[in-house]
């Protein structure tokens, strides 16, 4: 079959544009004229990981437009300040541990970038979210500051650029400070490991309306939680909490509608709730849906994910959607079975960091992990996990996105709170999804 001229241009402009794509990827091609708009979704994010202007060092008036970088390196991200040979030697210093504020990898980074938005992409809201950035963070937005992060070097964070953004090229300007500071975590103790500045995982800008969900790491009871009050292999009962907030000037009704998508994008259960927030105003809601008949439930073997979709309504219009994805299983502990995961015994395995707890249950060793490189060794190491096995991760390791969607992995608390009596401890069990 012959193509016509039209599908063969049309075949090589999709070729162009993958290939466009991957030199992007890998920071050997500068966009030059490419302009953000308004999608036709309610919640758009765009990563902005191609292409930024870096220098090590702290030089003066980095932050305003007119400063000339193009002399900086032409980086990528995720990125690292400084690079050094497997053994360390020129990273750690002669002192190590000793004088942590020696070492050569402590210094401060500056990135550079521009970005062209259209005035359709500014009608709502415009944040810009890192995933990490070791240490502190603080950006400026065509010369004007638009916040400082001096929280930890490993949780993700937020910044609300919409009244600094204007139509058409906009600068952006980050300061990442990686020297030793004290009371920010990890700083404050002795670390046996080095801490690499930079901006170390994605960076996005996210748009949404103006009456939006907030982002999970604003506080305890913020983004979107979800649990199951009710859960077994006949049926299944999804609660969801959902934080609001209005940002307009104006209060505002609507309804938040949540449904949860089976694999397939089909709805298995929906709930709806009327909403009323004041002007600048927040509401906890808290939705209950009807039972799931029959839930495909997640285990290692079958590790079935839903989708839960949340929308927030206005009037006709949707201003917010967020997609979160849900793990239906329930887990128990008890002196016979030890760990069960849908009422089947499940062997635990250590595969990153140090044993917190070890108890022989018959055959078989039970371990709980706590620490270690989860990101770096995660993908090799899963090798090690046999069929009917399970590996738990600890609470505090949601900076390590990268196994939320395998099969052998599940959160915990911490293990002070662990109960090995015969009823069911008060250990908290969370499925991957919180991690996604």
């Amino acid at each position: 079959m012959e193509y016509s001229k039209k599908q063969n241009e049309k075949h090589m402009l999709s070729i162009t544009k993958i290939f466009r794509t991957v030199l992007l990827s890998l920071g050997l091609l500068v966009p030059t004229s490419s302009v953000v708009t308004a999608g036709g979704t309610p919640r758009e994010k765009l990563n902005i990981n191609p292409v930024w202007r870096f220098t090590l060092g702290d030089p003066a008036d980095a932050s305003k437009p007119d400063f000339d970088d193009c002399k900086w390196a032409t980086v990528s991200l995720p990125h690292s300040h400084e690079l050094y040979a497997a053994d360390l030697s020129n990273f750690l210093g002669k002192d190590f541990p000793k004088d942590d504020v020696s070492f050569p990898g402590r210094k401060v980074g500056w990135y550079r970038r521009s970005i062209d938005i259209a005035a359709s992409a500014l009608s709502g809201k415009v944040f810009m979210v890192f995933q990490g950035a070791m240490e502190t963070t603080k950006l400026w937005v065509n010369g004007k500051p638009a916040g400082e992060y001096a929280v930890s070097g490993y949780t993700s964070f937020h910044f609300d650029l919409t009244s600094l953004l204007r139509p058409g090229k906009n600068l952006l300007a980050v300061r990442v400070d990686n020297s030793v500071q004290k009371d920010i975590p990890p700083d404050g103790a002795k670390c046996d490991y080095a801490l690499f500045g930079g901006l170390y995982r994605d960076v996005d800008l996210v748009f949404t309306g103006t009456t939006h969900v907030t982002f999970p790491w604003e506080g305890p009871k913020a983004g979107i939680r979800l649990t199951l009050p009710e859960v077994s292999q006949h049926k299944a009962v999804v609660e969801i909490e959902t934080a609001l907030r209005n940002e307009s000037n104006q209060p505002v009704k609507g309804t938040l509608v949540t449904r949860v998508l089976d694999k397939g994008g089909e709805a298995v259960t929906t709930a709806k709730e009327e909403v009323a927030l004041d002007a600048q105003g927040e509401v906890m809601i808290t939705q209950r849906t009807a039972p799931i008949p029959n839930p495909n439930l997640w285990s290692p073997d079958s590790p079935y994910l839903y989708t839960v979709e949340t929308t927030v309504m206005i009037g006709y219009r949707a201003t917010d959607q967020v997609h979160t994805k849900l793990g239906i299983r329930w887990c128990q502990w008890d002196k016979q079975k030890a760990f069960s995961l849908n009422g089947q015994h499940v062997k635990l395995v250590k595969l990153f960091g140090s044993f917190v707890w070890h108890k022989h249950e018959t055959e078989d060793e039970l371990f709980l992990v706590i620490s270690g490189s989860f990101d770096m060794e995660y993908r090799d190491r899963t090798s090690t996990v046999h069929e009917g096995e399970f590996v738990i991760v600890p609470r505090g390791m949601e900076h390590r996105p990268v196994a939320a969607r395998e099969a052998h992995v599940l959160l915990f608390e911490p293990a002070s709170t662990l109960n090995t009596g015969d009823t069911q401890g008060p250990l908290t069990v969370r499925s991957p999804e919180r991690l996604a």
